[in-house]
């Protein structure tokens, strides 16, 4: 009798320090918090190999809400239902690493943690396969990485709580195909011309030096070869492309009820959609190529806004028989054009320019510009991080007229001696003729100092 007092009072003695967890339900959905109640959170990336982060809890937020699907005694794999992959170590072994997110396997040692009740009612989650546990190895602050850490459970950022939520998520199917040329990464640009170095043309010698641009190139070019188109255009915007007039460039097409827009312009700050600031984050959907909604996002309720833009110009007489082109100084974010009802081309890349011969489609007096602008593209994913997110025609619009023999490109290097005495300055010239052929064409470089005299010619 005594050995089994003895024996029952050792087994009390061990149930008072023995620390037991909470009842984890596979059918509940839970949001998994730091020690300093930040969430465990996909930020709604939905391509596997993404990275996870602590963000402020926020109990509307699907991307912070986690399935713990049983794989073992004690072990769990934590499911994301809004994305459908699990958190996984990143298959890097026992190391100190950011861990991910994968396609979910239950049976993939990666996607397993041991969950070990604390004294305090939080829980370390331990890779079965590493023995590392889920963590952070900064200070704990909103948009840090997790890791898998060293095991330490005496360290806060090693505990987590796990806390029941009535969040319902119902996952959006990702995309996996498009026919949109804004939603093809092989397809940024479709009848535009070469990229080449910037320069303007003019008619002779003598209209170049009357230029102020000549002396002063940070001014507007004064030149009979160029014809400014900006200004106000009729304008249409629509917040999805579903919503756009489609055949807005054709001739028939009324636009006189339309609004009117200035160009340059961004159409947020004239009232048309949201102006978005974002840094790190993604405005739309994490999954590139496609423009996707993401919940609770501008984007949702605007999925890609369309600018419809019209106006009308009259070519110079003295144009005929000249190459004509338009230029767009930059448009975000993509941009098909048409010229008197046929369709010219379309360009990405917000800030880079864009031109487009447009000869075969313009005629002697009146003509009308078409552009249909899209405010996101799929080189929306290249131009982002810490800024804010405008869109439209945002810098001048111009037509260029060029002699069918012309100076297409041009390419200035020098040499310097070895004391710096002396430099030489070398010239590769490219020369594109679009007419007749011609014999004995010619490049002559004349080098001027900043007062316009002549300092040498070849």
């Amino acid at each position: 009798m005594k050995y089994i007092r003895i024996i029952l009072a050792t087994l009390a003695a061990l149930a008072a320090g023995a620390v037991h967890g909470q009842t984890i339900d596979p059918r509940q959905n839970y949001v998994v918090l730091s020690s300093g109640g930040l969430a465990l959170d996909n930020q709604e990336a939905l391509e596997s190999g993404a990275r996870l982060f602590i963000s402020a809890h926020d109990a509307a937020r699907e991307s912070q809400v986690w399935q713990l699907r049983p794989c073992g005694e004690g072990c769990y794999q934590l499911f994301s239902p809004l994305t459908e992959r699990a958190l996984d170590n990143a298959g890097e072994g026992a190391v100190e690493c950011p861990v991910i997110q994968w396609d979910a396997d239950l049976k993939n040692p990666n996607q397993q943690w041991r969950l070990t009740p604390q004294e305090d009612g939080s829980y370390t989650l331990t890779s079965v396969a590493t023995g590392y546990n889920l963590g952070y190895p900064d200070a704990g602050l909103v948009g840090e990485p997790l890791f898998q850490l060293a095991p330490d459970a005496s360290k806060a950022s090693q505990r987590w709580r796990l806390v029941p939520t009535r969040l319902k998520v119902t996952a959006e199917a990702m995309r996996y195909s498009s026919t949109r040329e804004w939603e093809n990464e092989r397809i940024y640009a479709i009848n535009k011309e070469p990229g080449r170095a910037w320069f303007t043309p003019y008619a002779d010698a003598e209209e170049m030096h009357r230029s102020e641009a000549y002396l002063r190139p940070w001014t507007v070019d004064s030149t009979s070869r160029r014809m400014p188109l900006d200004g106000m255009w009729s304008f249409h915007w629509a917040k999805r492309p579903e919503e756009r007039p489609a055949d807005f460039y054709k001739a028939a097409y009324d636009v006189s009820g339309w609004d009117r827009i200035r160009v340059p312009s961004s159409w947020e700050m004239l009232g048309y959609g949201t102006p978005i600031y974002t840094n790190i984050t993604y405005p739309f959907r994490n999954n590139p190529p496609f423009i996707q909604a993401q919940r609770r996002y501008t984007v949702n309720a605007e999925p890609n806004a369309v600018g419809s833009y019209r106006r009308d110009f009259t070519l110079p007489a003295d144009w005929r028989g000249e190459r004509i082109f338009i230029h767009f100084d930059g448009v975000y974010s993509a941009i098909y054009l048409w010229i008197n009802g046929h369709k010219v081309g379309y360009s990405q890349g917000a800030n880079n320019d864009a031109e487009f011969d447009i000869t075969r489609y313009v005629r002697p007096g009146r003509n009308t510009v078409a552009a249909e602008v899209y405010r996101w593209s799929d080189g929306s994913f290249l131009e982002d991080q810490d800024m804010f997110r405008l869109s439209g025609i945002h810098r001048s619009v111009y037509l260029v007229a060029r002699p069918q023999l012309r100076l297409r490109d041009i390419r200035l290097t020098h040499t310097l001696s070895q004391d710096l005495s002396k430099a030489t300055l070398h010239l590769d010239a490219e020369l594109l003729n679009a007419g007749a052929a011609v014999a004995g064409a010619s490049v002559r470089l004349t080098l001027r100092d900043d007062e316009g005299r002549a300092l040498g010619e070849r």
